[in-house]
């Protein structure tokens, strides 16, 4: 390791750009040790790399984060109500509100993006619940799908009834 005696070396700039060093007087002796010089610059390289911030910052909340996280808060409250959300939700999306979302895609002109996008929010449901994982995760994704069962139903209603898309057999 070379010895840092010269005016120009890196550890002169960095005490003479630093204003939290200026106490510390660098002696251009060349006698200081390899382990002192690398414990000396670890020390200010602590201070360049990881600087003192401070943590504190006053901020407002804004009413939609805490009332996201009080949701949070009431569906992780409902981890003793598990299997009763569990079947309301499967039994629920699977024979209401998917068949129902389906039907009036169906009656609406029977656009093939919305088939999957309807039947996928009812499998994220359908995993998240037989994946048992807890209610802080399925009613937050059980809610999500039906925004979205809600946005298609909203999406083929403007579009109007087109029963063109649907093809009666008759025998």
């Amino acid at each position: 390791m070379p010895v840092l005696h010269e005016p120009n070396d890196i550890l002169q700039k960095i005490l003479l750009f630093s204003s939290e060093f200026n106490h510390i007087k660098f002696t251009r002796t060349a006698n200081k040790s390899p382990a002192a010089i690398l414990l000396f610059l670890n020390f200010i390289m602590g201070f360049v790399i990881h600087p003192k911030v401070s943590t504190f910052f006053h901020h407002e909340r804004s009413e939609l984060d805490s009332l996201w996280k009080r949701f949070l808060s009431w569906a992780d409250a409902q981890q003793t109500n598990r299997f009763l959300w569990m079947a309301l939700i499967i039994l629920g999306h699977s024979i209401i509100f998917t068949p129902f979302v389906l039907a009036i895609v169906f009656f609406s002109g029977n656009h093939f993006l919305y088939w999957p996008i309807t039947i996928s929010a009812m499998m994220a449901c359908l995993v998240v619940n037989l994946s048992g994982l807890a209610t802080k995760v399925t009613i937050p994704v059980f809610f999500i799908s039906l925004i979205i069962d809600l946005i298609i139903i909203f999406c083929t209603v403007t579009n109007g009834i087109n029963l063109s898309g649907v093809v009666v057999v008759v025998h």
